[in-house]
């Protein structure tokens, strides 16, 4: 079968004469790459930002190729953005097998973590283990170091990591004003789409049913993730509310 790699990289990576891959600045970024089980380079891309991005694990099961690391700032893969601030914070993402990111999530801390393994088991439930100093929340959960660093292990939530294959990402479907203060609209207006709203760790804050606006208001500032339905077709949005 494919063989599928990741890890870190400044600069230009030649990795056949069809596949060269650079970072965005001169900070690292992380990289997924392909290979037939001849050897052969079938892709490859580089994900990341001005900032620092480390690539450290990466686990394959049937469809669905996820990537762990670390990051800092704004780290996007594919129209999914997750946001550290100037902290380091550890990460998850999914792609499948053609290298598309189809989900996205981050691991955060007070003051820096790192998710260095991750494994997917038979029914495709994601586990991200790592290390973290003082403080970290994973999928909801406060975890707390009996010294200056702890480790931890644990299964993320699967409204983190949906189905991987392209159909459901392709309604053509537009978030406005993005950013915005609090109410958003659908483009196409006036269509009846299903929404639910997620956090950055994945849970369901709110849904509408047969709707082309909703509301954000009384959440706290930052990313969210709309998942929108429209009879057999879905689209996957990210939303920034100021």
């Amino acid at each position: 079968g494919a063989i599928y790699a990741t890890g870190s990289m400044i600069g230009v990576m030649a990795v056949s004469d069809d596949i060269v891959l650079q970072t965005i600045s001169g900070n690292p970024n992380f990289f997924l790459l392909k290979y037939a089980a001849d050897g052969t380079p079938l892709f490859g891309r580089t994900l990341g930002n001005t900032q620092i991005q480390q690539g450290l694990s990466i686990a394959v099961q049937d469809e669905l190729v996820a990537i762990s690391g670390a990051f800092t700032g704004e780290l996007d893969v594919d129209g999914l953005s997750i946001n550290s601030g100037g902290a380091p914070h550890g990460f998850a993402a999914g792609f499948n097998t053609a290298g598309e990111g189809r989900w996205l999530t981050d691991v955060p801390a007070d003051i820096a973590l790192v998710a260095s393994c991750l494994d997917i088991g038979p029914e495709r439930q994601v586990t991200v283990g790592g290390s973290y100093m003082q403080n970290a929340t994973f999928d909801g959960i406060a975890l707390t170091s009996t010294g200056s660093t702890g480790v931890f292990i644990g299964q993320l939530n699967p409204a983190l990591t949906p189905a991987t294959e392209a159909p459901g990402l392709d309604l053509e479907v537009q978030v406005f004003p993005n950013p915005g203060e609090g109410r958003f609209y659908l483009r196409p207006a006036g269509l009846p789409y299903d929404i639910q709203v997620y956090d950055i760790l994945g849970r369901r804050l709110r849904d509408w049913r047969g709707v082309d606006e909703l509301s954000l208001e009384g959440l706290p500032g930052g990313f969210y993730t709309l998942v929108v339905r429209l009879k057999d077709k879905q689209g996957v949005l990210s939303v920034r509310l100021r």
